[in-house]
């Protein structure tokens, strides 16, 4: 399943309550959880060298994912100390971004514009999300009506 980050933040802070805090204009350096202890609360630390405690961390940060590549890398560690090497090397492999062999192009363009390019595309009449798979070397688009 793919989501957009964007759209996928958009959704979460919509659904937020008011006892929640977000941090969506901060950078997150580090965090520090407690696996052992969920009791205790998850220690954010920004690059801004600001701090926060918080009870849930979504980890929607996209590529450079601080909070995959950590979540990984303690997994490998664990993994590692049990004697799996294997398993350790899968979850290093895992910490860092690799290549899907999907592209995304996004640009904002108006149904009106798009009307007058192409009449005929089903966008200009409802929203569409198209998906292909690599190996059939067909691009991926998303595409959204904007009006």
């Amino acid at each position: 399943m793919y989501f957009h980050r964007p759209a996928f933040q958009k959704i979460l802070l919509q659904h937020a309550t008011s006892v929640c805090k977000t941090y969506t204009n901060k950078r997150l350096e580090s965090f520090v959880h407690h696996p052992n202890d969920p009791s205790r609360p998850i220690v954010l630390t920004f690059q801004d060298g600001t701090s926060a405690l918080c009870d849930l961390l979504v980890g929607a940060d996209g590529l450079k994912s601080v909070v995959r590549s950590t979540i990984m890398r303690q997994l490998a560690d664990e993994a590692k100390a049990n004697g799996n090497e294997e398993l350790a090397s899968e979850y290093l492999r895992a910490s860092e971004p690799a290549f899907s062999g999907t592209y995304s192009y996004r640009t904002p363009i108006t149904a009106e514009s798009l009307q007058g390019i192409d009449p005929d595309n089903k966008v200009v009449k409802e929203p569409q999300m198209v998906r292909s798979t690599p190996s059939l070397h067909s691009e991926v688009s998303v595409s959204h009506r904007v009006s």
